[in-house]
Order: structure tokens, then sequence, then C-alpha cells
């Protein structure tokens, strides 16, 4: 017996030919999967064979039967979406059981599509890709949006479900948002939302809110309106986030809201009578003001009339406050301090408003227009910073600088800010002069880091240039602080080795030129009184010593001297502050009883009767304290006049000052507004003059009114040229030939290098 071994041999796959699956064979299965198609959206299919099903549409797909499955599938989808709207229409009868419905038959009905997208997902992705037709899932979606959503009669129910439950919630209901978000989301997922639901929700929106404001603004004032649209504002933002999606719409319902509730109501609004809007800056409501603004700002044209009436007001109180109670010229410091009330008071305007920059803008321009209309706005700032510094060795510095700030936010606004310079300087002076008021050992002034740190605020507004006459008037300062600390050393010295008490000396040099002090004849030490010319001659050998090549000249008109004076044998000593030059013509009378003008001349070596020696005359025969007697009973002083020493004097206190010489002095104030004028121009034209050139060396040719124009705007940080002034310095450089006229445009100027 023999064995053999088996072979075992692997055949190719043999296909099954097209004929042996008839057509009737595919109907057939094409009915078994129908029946499962019914059984899944009727949520029957547990005892379902899914990898039978998917073994038969994969058969259907493999022997060419595609076109029979996809369109069996489709007129399933159909019959089924029919289903739901028959089912969703049966309960019509409130919004929210419609909405609650047509929701709950909407998840079954995806979740079964995407069952039935399982079982056919081979057909999915040979035949239907391949055919370019429309795919399992979108197909069931597009069978739902075109037999159900697309419907006329439901899509109608539908929609006014929805708006039922919107204008329901508007009315203070409280219907449940979440069927109408979910609704929402089923729309949006079908790509319907534009199409059926956000041009109805838009034009019911515009009927609601048209209606209630007109209901509320016959019924209530601006206030309560302008609560009313905030509150529904509120509730619109709210039920966007809980509902809407879609950022069109929301976009879309705030603009309507705007033009609705405030644009058609816009000077209602503004101008209402209790509640305008210049009736909130009036009465400082700033919570309404905000409120206001916060509502306004939503629409385009809000913003912009809200800032068209605050500038106008801005103007106009800064004027009544400020422009016409300027009169008052002896109260310069209530007036800054009106100022610094009327900024802070817009500022808390501004804060309301969120410092928006169209406002802050509006503000700052009516406050500058109006600021300086009032023809002392700059001396009386510097009279202001002038009491802040001077007080400030007796204040915290704290106190002093946020005096300072409040004047450098004035000073900002301030246009020509050269008047301001020319009065800062002559205060400053003065402030600083005082120093050397006696002749006791001043130390440095306390408040030196005060005035530098104000002068830093000027550099940092207005440049290094403004302000190099103001440190170098400090500078002179420290300087004549080291002068007078080495020489009161040196006169230590002497006065040990001396036997007599000499008087005390002190010196402020001050640099020509820089120091906006007057220049006056300069007057003879009178030779009756020896100390004085002793120690003047040895400060000046003590001073060329340091400095050979430098001239001192004696301005006696501006320092002073304590003076211990008895009047008569029986009188009382007085202690006189005086000026320099009082005390001069005081230690005239030592020698004498009584003395002309003219012989007062000659002793001083004056050459004629200067207004500061008329002043010092008049101060010293003042009525409040009349330490001279004078003859004559006329006005004016003239050279024939007698004065004598006032031996019934009396006073109620024994230390007298008489350095203050203005207020006896009718036309002071009128001559140093002159001088200041007169120095004003002289300085003005020469920046003119040096602009004009330096436009035109940049530009080598320009038109007239175009030249004008560049020059009032590169000087306007300093001060506001007029246009004839530009024009008379354009004039001189012509004729110094700088410049020269086109030949064939005689209103064109060029440069000539």
């Amino acid at each position: 017996m023999t064995s053999r071994k088996t072979r075992l041999t692997i055949q190719p796959f043999k296909y099954v030919s097209m004929s042996e699956v008839t057509l009737e064979q595919a109907q057939k299965s094409w009915e078994k999967l129908e029946k499962a198609l019914v059984r899944i959206f009727a949520r029957d299919h547990q005892d379902l064979s899914f990898e039978e099903l998917y073994r038969t549409a994969y058969n259907l797909v493999l022997h060419r039967y595609g076109e029979l499955l996809y369109e069996g599938l489709e007129r399933g989808f159909h019959y089924q979406a029919q289903l739901v709207r028959s089912t969703v229409q049966s309960r019509a009868h409130r919004s929210e059981v419609l909405l609650e419905s047509l929701r709950t038959r909407w998840q079954l009905y995806k979740n079964a599509v995407r069952t039935v997208r399982d079982v056919f997902m081979y057909a999915d992705r040979s035949f239907i890709r391949s055919t370019g037709r429309t795919p399992v899932y979108e197909l069931g979606m597009s069978a739902f949006r075109d037999d159900v959503l697309r419907d006329q009669t439901f899509a109608t129910q539908l929609v006014d479900a929805m708006l039922d439950v919107v204008t329901r919630s508007r009315l203070g209901e409280q219907p449940p948002l979440t069927l109408l978000r979910d609704t929402l989301d089923m729309y949006i997922e079908l790509d319907m939302y534009a199409e059926a639901f956000e041009g109805r929700f838009l034009r019911v929106s515009r009927e609601f809110y048209t209606l209630a404001a007109a209901r509320v603004l016959q019924t209530c004032s601006g206030r309560s309106y302008l609560q009313h649209v905030r509150e529904w504002f509120l509730f619109e933002e709210k039920l966007a986030n809980e509902c809407l999606a879609v950022r069109t719409t929301r976009t879309a319902l705030q603009t309507l809201l705007g033009e609705i509730l405030l644009s058609e109501h816009l000077n209602e609004i503004l101008d209402t009578t209790d509640t305008g809007f210049l009736q909130l800056l009036q009465s400082q409501r700033l919570e309404d003001l905000q409120m206001m603004y916060d509502l306004l700002m939503r629409i385009p044209e809000g913003v912009d009339a809200m800032r068209g009436r605050l500038a106008p007001y801005v103007r106009e109180k800064v004027r009544a406050d400020l422009v016409r109670g300027a009169s008052a010229l002896e109260q310069p410091l209530e007036w800054v301090a009106r100022a610094m009330h009327l900024k802070d008071e817009f500022y808390n305007l501004l804060a309301a408003l969120q410092m928006d920059p169209k406002f802050v803008r509006a503000v700052q321009e009516g406050f500058e227009e109006a600021l300086n209309e009032c023809p002392c706005a700059q001396e009386f700032l510097s009279l202001y910073i002038d009491k802040a510094l001077r007080e400030s060795p007796s204040i915290s510095r704290e106190a002093t600088r946020a005096a300072l700030e409040h004047a450098s936010g004035l000073f900002r606004l301030l246009r020509n800010k050269d008047v301001f310079e020319q009065h800062y300087k002559v205060h400053l002076s003065r402030r600083l002069l005082r120093r050397f008021a006696s002749n006791t050992v001043v130390p440095p002034s306390a408040n030196d880091d005060a005035e530098q740190h104000f002068i830093s605020k000027l550099r940092e507004e207005c440049g290094a240039v403004y302000t190099a006459k103001l440190e170098a008037i400090l500078q002179d300062m420290r300087t004549s602080d080291e002068l007078n600390a080495a020489y009161r050393r040196h006169q230590e010295m002497i006065q040990l080795y001396g036997s007599r008490a000499r008087p005390m000396l002190q010196v402020c040099v001050i640099t020509n030129g820089i120091w906006p002090v007057a220049e006056a004849p300069t007057a003879q030490i009178p030779a009756c009184h020896p100390e004085l010319v002793e120690i003047t001659q040895e400060y000046e050998k003590f001073y060329h010593e340091r400095h050979a090549k430098r001239r001192l000249q004696w301005l006696l008109h501006q320092g002073s001297a304590e003076l211990c004076m008895r009047l008569s044998d029986e009188g009382p000593a007085l202690s006189l502050k005086v000026t320099s030059l009082q005390m001069l013509i005081l230690l005239l009378f030592n020698n004498a009883e009584a003395l002309t003008v003219q012989e007062m001349l000659r002793l001083l070596q004056f050459p004629g009767l200067s207004p500061e020696l008329m002043r010092a005359l008049r101060a010293l025969c003042d009525s409040r304290h009349a330490i001279l007697v004078r003859a004559a009973n006329g006005p004016v002083i003239c050279n024939r006049d007698v004065f004598r020493v006032n031996k019934a004097f009396q006073s109620t206190t024994l230390d007298i000052d008489l350095t203050d010489t203005d207020h006896v002095d009718e036309n002071a104030g009128v001559e140093r507004a002159a001088r200041s004028s007169e120095l004003l121009e002289r300085d003005r034209r020469p920046e003119i003059t040096a602009c004009v050139m330096r436009i035109l060396k940049r530009r080598q040719e320009l038109e007239h009114s175009q030249l004008v124009a560049q020059v009032i705007d590169e000087l306007h940080n300093r001060f506001v040229p007029t246009v004839a002034e530009v024009k008379r310095e354009i004039e001189a450089l012509l004729e110094r030939e700088y410049i020269a006229r086109e030949s064939d445009e005689l209103t064109v100027y060029r440069y000539i290098p």
C-alpha cells in the first residue's frame, strides 16, 4: 500500500458575474435595506445586524446597482423628513411645545442619519464620490431642509413661535431660551439662518422698539428714557450671548437699536430741559453724563453731537468765570484759583466721558481759546507761581509740587508763552533779590529745588532756549552765594583786627542783559558817610581780585537796607527797611535839616530827576509813613521842592517797611506795561526774522501766504505773531537783500545764498 501526499493549491478569487445578480434580486436587497432604514428612524434597530446590512449595501454597489441604492435612500430620507414635519405640526398648539417637539425630533433624525451613513459607508466612499453626488449625511440634511424648514406653512409657523419667545422675553416673561438657542443652532447647521430667521427677527425688533421708544418718551423724562434704553441694550446683549451665535445678527441688531432708540431721538435726548447734555454738564451729574456717553457712543453721530455742544459750553463758561471776571486786576491769585477749579471740573467731566480723545480735544480747544482771550492770563499765572514759590519754605514739598503741577497744566494752554516768560523773569528776580533784603547773614534759598523743578517743567514744554535766561539767573544766585560766603570771611578778618563795628554788606552780582532790571543812573555814595564808601570800594577791590576784566555797576534802586533812625531827640529809634536809593537819600539828612531836589541830585551825582528817584521820594513822603515832609503841595516833584525830616512822625510800630514804591506812583503800572510791551516787541522781531530765514533757506522759494502760514505755525508754541508782524519782517529782509522777489511772480520769495 502506497501513501501519496495531498497538495493544496490556492485558486484565484472568482468574481460572481453581473448576470448572476438580477434586478429582481437587487430590488429585494434594497427592500431589506429599506425596512432596516425605517426601523433605524423608528429607533427599533436593536436586533438588526449592521454587518449584514453593510454587506448588502456593499454588494449592491459592487454589482453596479448604486443608482438603485441612492434613489431609494433619497426617497427614504424625504419620507422620514415629512414624517417629522407632520409629527411636529400635530403638536403646535403652543410655541414652547412646538419648539420642544422639533428639537427632540431633530436630534432623533440627526442620529438616525448618522447611523444610516455608517451602513452606507461603502456607497458613500465609492459610488457617490465617483459620480459627484451628495454624500449620505448631507443628503439626509438636505431632505430635512427641503421637506421641513422650507415648507411654507410650517416655516412660517416655526419662525412665529421663535419670535413669540423673543417678544415674550422682551416683555419681561421668562420663556425657555434654550429652545430658541437649539432651534437657531439647527438653522445655522442647515445653512438657513439668514434666509429664514434673521430678516424677520430684525423687522420684528424694529417694530417692537419703535413702539416702546415712543411710549416711554411720552410718559417719562429724558433720564428715565436713557435708563430704559440702557436696560434694552443690556437685555439684547444678554439675549445675543445666550441665543444669537451669528456675529452679523448681533452687529445688525446693535445698529438697529442705535438707530431706533438713539439716532431718531438724538436732539430730544441732548436738548431735554431737565436732563439734556448741557444741563448735566452744568449740574455736574457725572453718573447721568457717563450713562449718556455710554449709550450715544454706540451711534456714529452721537459723540460728534455731544462734542459739538461741549466745546461752546467750555468756551462760554471759561469766558464767564475768567475773561469777564478778570477786570479785578488786583486779585490775580483768585483768578488763577478759579481757572484751576474750572480745569479740575472739566477733568471730572472728561473722566465721566471715559477720557474720549474727541472730548479731550474739545475741552482743550475751548478752554485754551477762552483762556487766551484774557489779556492778563500770563501775568496772573506768573503771580500765582511767585506766591507758591515764596511760600514753599513754610509748606510741605508735596503741596508746592502740587501747586506747580497745576500751574504747569495752565501754562500748556497759554499761547503767548514769551509774555509769560517776561513776567516770570521779573517775579523770579524779585523773589531771589529778597534774599538780600537785610544785612544779616542769609543762607541759600530753601526753595532752590522748587525753582529748578518748575524751570525744568518749562524746559520740557518749550525747550532749552526758552529757559536759558531763567537758568542763568539761578546760576547768578549760586555764584553770588559763593562770593558772599568768601566776602563774609574777608569781613570777619577785617573786623577781628578792627576797633569799630562796620556795616554788613551783602551783594548780589547779576549778569547784564539776563536779569529784567531797568538800568538807572549810577548814584555816588555820599562822602558824609565814609563807612559806606569804604565798604563799597572794599567789595569792588575784593571782586576785581577774582574777576579782573569785569565791570561792576551799582543798581541802588534794586537793593535794600535796614537803617536805625531817630527822627527827633525825644522820639524812639525806628528800624526802617528801605531801598538802597532811599537809604542814600535819608543819609543826606544827617548833615542837613532840609534839602532841595537839586541839592540831592548834586550830592548823589545824578544827571537829572529820574522816575526811580521820584518814586523813592514819594514813598518817603507817603501819608502812611511820612518820614520826610515836602514843602510843595503839587502832584509833580520838581528840582525846587524842599524836603525835610518829619520830626512829628508817629507810628504804632517801630519796624517800618518802605521798599514798596509802586503804590505811590499811579503811572508805575502803566510805565511797566509800556516797557514790557516794548521789550516784547524787541525780542519777537529777531525770532520772526530767524524763522523766515530758516524756512526760506530750507525751501529756497515760497509763496507769500504759505510763508506767513509756516512762520505762524513754527512760532505758535512760543507766541502767535500777527500777519502784519510777519509781513514787516519780510519787508525788512527784502530791504537788506537777504531774500528777493521773483521777477515774474512778485508774491514768491526766494532765498539769496
